[in-house]
């Protein structure tokens, strides 16, 4: 025998077992219940054969004779609706194999017996179940044509089909309960009229009137439909689908009801709904269309959910704000009440309800607009002033477009006012914020979200206008932090949070840190978690932060600790280091703190002027308690270095020169080098630089303790390069004061060197000291225009703020050398002297052609002369001995002989720009010659009078010179 065969031979033995002892069990149980069964099948017979009785006694004896029973029928239907009914005729027949009435000319009365209202036809369908719950159970009611009235008095009063009526008599009566207990109920082409003289007689009728309603137990469904002859709307259509509770008394009872209604009510007319019913939100006129949704429970709604279309709207919320008007509002609205949530006690419990909007759009006639917009709004009360619990969701928002509505909502005029001192604008999406209270009076809240281009900004005055940076940096001075155009997400907690930045041009206002109004960056981005741990500690991880800002690039990481409850330390720790690309060193004054010392910011802000930080760094790591880390005890790391390309340095921007156009020392330019700060010592190291075209090497500007009460700059450096250059630094510098002004008419050649050490203290720079060493290096000098070369320079000149001091200074003067010394004197003056040789020789190479050229062949041998230089003065002495003058009496002279020659140049008053000066000059004892010269503009200095004079025997005899 094969496998398959033998399974299925066993599959067959098993379903004979089982049906054997099935039979079995069956045959077990009907023995032992046989008594049980006999009785349940007997009555079953009986309880047929009853049925069957009356069924055909129904169908022979009573409907063909319904007519006899008219009278009855009316007393069963008065009784029923509590009020005289009376018909011209009945008549019967089968509705499937239910019986069937209907009944003509139908009339119902009041008390007294005035008819109220007139049926055409009345249809009944009888249910079985009418038998046994000996009562009048419909499982048809029609009614065709209904023309009914309804009205409401200057009392209040409502009166159905002139009756009035009185909810006490009608829960007396049970009409309500009967009418929900037939299982379907049709009126058709009905008419209904309502007058309201409560509302000034406004009356409404309703056309075509159909009504379903089908009770099936529990549930009650029903459906309205009519047509207004007003402009109140184009049709109605009210449907619901309600349930009562299981075993009640009174299914009437409708605060015990739930379930859900619809209402669809197409071009509406605002105005002519005003004369039935006031209207929400200050509603006045206008157009539109609607269709709600509501689910209810204790007739109580629970859900609300509104379609509106609307056209024209004009709404004026409050009379304290101005009137609205819309050309278009479309958008669902809704609200729901929150988890069953309810405040108050006994009768005054109200529920919690969410109100929520969504696809809101919306236009004004002034052309404000809100596009799209969606989210939801949830407000708890609380016993005290606090809330309970709020929350905002919000699918799609703009703030700003939200913000052109506001002043048409009725806001508390404090916090209008705070409002106002605001520019906020942004879209929001996805968003949450969620506060409440907790047990043991702790709150919780949650905030996450997308934002776009989000803005939160200060007023910077009355009219409204945002706060601007001036020229120089500064601005009207914000009080609170603020943003621009920020876009990103975040998530926040009472326990954690994170926020994720990626902006595009995004400014920020941070008032409490930089005197700059705001700061805006090309590009912005950002990576940041936080987290409270146990013991109130919050830490801050700097995953990622970036920003783009001038071709200025800065990256910073790190992480932050601050233990909450520690007040010794209530600044907390940071671990964080910066990377610094492209910096423009005239932009550093936008990020200098507001609490720098102000001696010290004002300095960085005008010491700083050009270049570029080409790379830069700033580690920061310690308790910010003992920022900057200075002293023995700090224990910390505060360190900032830049790499400077072609910087720009005015070391003392808050002193400018005696014409006060330029500053006091020429800027240190084309600065090489680097900027460091440790702790509070700050330091500027050049590589090379110039100042004024002059080289500078190794340039060191230190302020030793920026936090210093008194803080100092000392600047040490030297330079190398051309000499004329370092007389026009000399002359630019308070160094040409303490010098006479020496320089200020001087020429040169070659190059010189320069030691300069300075220190200005920044809080009294009139304190200022200065040293410094000018090496002479074979130089030629002309001191003054119309003098000779000095040539072949060597020596020093050693000056300070006190003065000068030359040292060892030798040169070559008229092809003969020359010593020259000399300094500030004890009375603050300075005298210079030169000592030198005054040869023929020397003079015939000078003065090789000309006039001057055959005078100088006359001369012979050499004589000493001393030149001693002071403050507006020259003067030149020589006895002329050893020096032959081959001229006539009284010039001539032998060489042995001695003549005192004398040349003093004095300076005179200027005018305007005429320069002038005084010449004098004595030879011998008879022979004087006094010139006064001047210089004007584009001119060489000539002789505007004088003369020479020769005394003899008593005479005097002149000759002037022009």
């Amino acid at each position: 025998m094969q496998p398959d065969q033998q399974e299925k031979q066993k599959i067959s033995e098993k379903q004979n077992t089982f049906r054997t002892r099935s039979a079995d069990v069956l045959a077990n149980f009907a023995y032992r219940y046989r008594f049980v069964l006999k009785a349940v099948f007997g009555i079953f017979f009986i309880a047929y054969f009853v049925f069957a009785t009356v069924f055909l006694g129904i169908r022979y004896l009573v409907l063909p004779n319904i007519g006899t029973y008219k009278t009855e029928i009316e007393k069963v239907a008065s009784e029923s609706l509590g009020c005289p009914v009376t018909f011209s005729r009945i008549e019967a027949s089968w509705y499937g194999l239910q019986p069937k009435i209907d009944l003509e000319d139908v009339r119902v009365s009041d008390r007294d017996g005035n008819e109220v209202v007139r049926l055409e036809n009345v249809s009944a369908v009888v249910s079985w179940w009418s038998l046994p719950l000996m009562d009048v159970r419909l499982a048809l009611l029609q009614i065709d044509k209904p023309d009914i009235g309804i009205m409401r008095d200057g009392q209040g009063h409502f009166y159905i089909a002139g009756m009035r009526v009185e909810p006490e008599s009608q829960e007396k009566s049970g009409f309500a309960d009967w009418v929900l207990k037939q299982h379907r109920i049709v009126i058709r082409k009905g008419k209904l009229h309502w007058r309201d003289e409560f509302r000034e007689n406004a009356a409404l009728n309703l056309e075509q009137v159909d009504f379903v309603m089908n009770n099936r137990g529990r549930r009650h469904r029903f459906r309205l439909t009519a047509m207004p002859d007003s402009g109140l709307a184009k049709s109605l259509d009210i449907r619901g689908d309600l349930s009562h509770p299981r075993f009640e008394d009174r299914v009437s009872d409708l605060s015990k009801w739930t379930g859900e209604l619809y209402m669809d009510v197409p071009d509406i007319d605002i105005a002519e709904w005003r004369k039935f019913t006031d209207l929400p939100l200050g509603l006045d006129n206008g157009y539109g269309s609607a269709r709600v949704w509501m689910t209810m429970d204790g007739f109580r709604p629970t859900e609300l959910v509104a379609d509106v279309d609307g056209q024209n709207i004009r709404l004026k919320m409050s009379r304290d704000v101005p009137s609205l008007d819309l050309r278009k509002v479309t958008g669902r609205f809704s609200l729901e009440q929150v988890n069953g949530q309810s405040i108050g006690e006994g009768q005054d419990t109200k529920p919690v309800y969410s109100y929520a909007v969504r696809d809101l759009s919306v236009r004004t006639v002034s052309g404000k607009k809100l596009d799209d917009a969606s989210f939801s709004v949830l407000y708890v009360p609380g016993k005290t002033e606090m809330p309970d619990e709020v929350k905002i969701e919000i699918g799609k928002l703009d703030i700003g477009e939200l913000k052109g509505f506001y002043p048409y909502v009725p806001i508390d005029p404090a916090i209008r006012q705070e409002i106002d001192r605001f520019d906020f604008s942004g879209k929001l999406s996805g968003f949450l914020l969620n506060w409440k209270v907790l047990p043991e009076n702790r709150h919780s809240y949650v905030i996450k979200g997308d934002f776009t281009h989000l803005t939160l900004l200060e007023k910077g005055n009355n009219n409204g206008e945002r706060l601007q940076n001036t020229a120089n940096g500064a601005a009207s001075s914000p009080r609170y932090p603020g943003f621009e155009n920020l876009t990103g997400s975040v998530f926040a907690n009472e326990h954690r949070g994170n926020m994720q930045l990626q902006s595009e041009q995004p400014t920020l206002v941070m008032p409490f840190y930089s005197g700059a109004a705001s700061q805006r960056f090309d590009e912005l981005s950002a990576r940041l978690q936080w987290e409270y741990t146990s013991g109130n500690v919050v830490k801050v991880e700097i995953g990622d932060l970036s920003f783009l800002q001038n071709d200025m690039r800065v990256r910073v990481s790190g992480h932050y600790t601050n233990n909450l409850e520690d007040q010794a330390n209530r600044y907390g720790f940071v671990d964080a280091t910066a990377k610094i690309e492209n910096l423009n060193i005239a932009d550093v004054k936008k990020y200098v703190p507001l609490r720098t010392p102000k001696a010290l910011s004002e300095w960085l802000c005008g010491a700083l002027k050009g270049g570029k930080v080409s790379e830069g760094s700033v580690q920061l790591r310690g308790n910010l308690a003992d920022f900057p880390f200075t002293g023995e005890k700090a224990d910390g790391l505060f360190v900032v270095r830049a790499k400077l390309v072609d910087g720009v340095l005015n070391y003392t921007p808050n002193m400018l020169s005696s014409n006060g156009k330029h500053p006091l020392w020429p800027d240190i330019e084309k600065i090489q080098g680097e900027f460091k700060m440790n702790g509070s010592r700050l330091a500027v190291h050049a590589d090379q630089a110039l100042t004024n075209h002059v080289e500078l090497r190794n340039v060191d500007v230190v302020i030793p303790d920026v936090l210093s009460g008194d803080p100092r700059l000392d600047i040490k450096g030297n330079a190398e390069g051309s000499l004329q250059n370092f007389v026009g630094f000399v002359n630019l510098t308070p160094v040409a004061g303490w010098i006479g002004n020496l320089t200020e008419k001087t020429a040169a050649t070659g190059n010189a060197s320069l030691a300069l050490t300075l220190q200005l203290p920044l809080e009294k720079p009139e304190d200022s000291a200065v040293s410094g060493t000018l090496r002479f290096n074979g130089n030629d000098i002309v001191l003054l225009e119309d003098l000779p070369v000095i040539a072949g320079t060597q020596g020093q000149l050693h000056f300070s703020e006190k003065g000068f001091r030359l040292e060892k200074i030798k040169a070559g003067f008229l092809h003969e050398s020359v010593n020259v010394s000399g300094g500030t004197q004890s009375n603050g003056r300075f005298l210079v002297r030169a000592d030198g040789i005054l040869s023929a020789r020397g003079l015939q190479r000078t003065y090789a052609t000309g006039a001057m050229g055959g005078l100088m062949q006359r001369l012979s041998g050499s004589t000493p002369y001393t030149v001693r230089v002071s403050e507006g003065e020259i003067r030149v002495e020589s006895s002329l001995k050893g020096l032959g003058i081959g001229m006539p009496v009284p010039l001539g002279k032998p060489a042995a002989s001695t003549v005192p020659l004398n040349v003093v140049l004095k300076d005179r008053p200027s005018y305007g720009s005429v320069s002038r000066d005084e010449l004098d000059i004595t030879y011998g004892n008879d022979m004087m010659a006094k010139y006064l010269r001047q210089k004007g503009e584009n001119r060489d200095m000539a002789c505007r009078s004088g003369g020479d004079q020769h005394q003899q025997a008593g005479r005097s005899q002149g000759r002037a010179f022009a």
